[in-house]
This record gives C-alpha cells, sequence and structure tokens, in this order.
C-alpha cells in the first residue's frame, strides 16, 4: 500500500476536477424551453449558494479539527461541479477552475499546518 502525502492527494484532486471539466465541456446541452431554462437557472443557483455555505461551515470546522480532510474535498468537488454546470463559457468556467486551485491550495496550507502542529496524522489526511 501507497502513503499518499497531502500534496499527493490535492494533485489528484486537481488531476479529477480538470477531467471532470472536460468531460462536462463534451457533452451538448439537451434543448428546454424558456421555462424550463428558468427552473433550471434557479434550481443551479440554488444548489451553488447551498454547496457554497456547507464548503463555508466545513471547512470551518476542518479548521478546528470537527470534520475530516475527505468531507471537505467532497464538497468542495460537489460546488467545483455545479459551478461548471452553471455556465458553457469557456472564460468562465477557467476562471471558476482557477478560484477553485486557490480554495485547494488554501486547504491545503492549513491540512499542513495542522499535520505540523500535530493535529492530524497522515491516517487523517
Amino acid at each position: 500500500m501507497t502513503r499518499r502525502t497531502p500534496t499527493t492527494a490535492m494533485a489528484g484532486l486537481l488531476i479529477f476536477l480538470a477531467i471532470a471539466a472536460a468531460a462536462a465541456a463534451a457533452e451538448p446541452p439537451p434543448k428546454t424551453s424558456d421555462d424550463d431554462a428558468a427552473q433550471l437557472k434557479a434550481a443551479q443557483d440554488e444548489r451553488v449558494k447551498v454547496l457554497s455555505q456547507l464548503v463555508d461551515v466545513l471547512t470551518a470546522n476542518y479548521k478546528l479539527g470537527l470534520v475530516g480532510f475527505a468531507q471537505v474535498s467532497s464538497v468542495e468537488n460537489d460546488l467545483c461541479n455545479a459551478l461548471l454546470d452553471s455556465t458553457d463559457e469557456p472564460e468562465k468556467r477557467v476562471a471558476l477552475l482557477t478560484k477553485q486551485l486557490d480554495k485547494v491550495n488554501d486547504l491545503l496550507k492549513t491540512t499542513r499546518y495542522r499535520r505540523e502542529t500535530a493535529q492530524v496524522d497522515v491516517v487523517d489526511v
């Protein structure tokens, strides 16, 4: 069994996000009516709002050591997918991925700090 470091885990997450973005871009959007499109947009906006709040709460709890990395990482991934689903414009998608990369780097810094201060073990990460 190989031991994964936080850097390896983050690299894996970033690769997964890039693949997910490419796969999402390859799928053509289905044709919808204006009413369906408005309902879909409202649902997507609500999904992003709820996931953003959940990410904020879980990230704060992770910094306090109350939740594990896997929970935060999973919700961050869900939020990234929701944000990517909300637009088809390449410039916006790149901006979203760049923003998510910054968030992941911040999470990596927190994970490294927690590891260095013996708040977590490699198994916890």
